[in-house]
């Protein structure tokens, strides 16, 4: 698996521990137990937990850039267009959305 791969792989972890159980459960010690290998693998792809998260961050930020550019194309010029689609958004994912706040 190439380094970029194993990154993706890390984060979807990283994001799937986060939404299902809140941010108290993304350890460094937990996101390598749920990827089956050791913690100071992890390491090698993250230096800490923070980068952990703001990739994880940084992931939100872009999904939450194409949900409003998507209704910027569905109601050019709509105000409440774009303030629905962010809700809705920050709703499907409150902890992500806790990160970029």
């Amino acid at each position: 698996m190439t380094d970029r791969a194993r990154q993706h792989q890390i984060l979807a972890a990283a994001r799937m521990l986060l939404e299902q159980e809140g941010p108290e459960a993304l350890t460094m010690r937990r996101l390598a137990g749920l990827l089956g290998i050791t913690a100071p693998s992890l390491y090698k792809h993250f230096p800490d937990k923070s980068s952990v998260v703001d990739a994880l961050a940084d992931a939100m930020l872009t999904e939450t850039a194409e949900a409003l550019e998507a209704a910027e194309t569905a109601a050019p010029g709509s105000f409440p267009a774009l303030a629905t689609a962010y809700r809705a958004h920050a709703l499907a994912h409150p902890h992500l959305y806790r990160l970029t706040t």
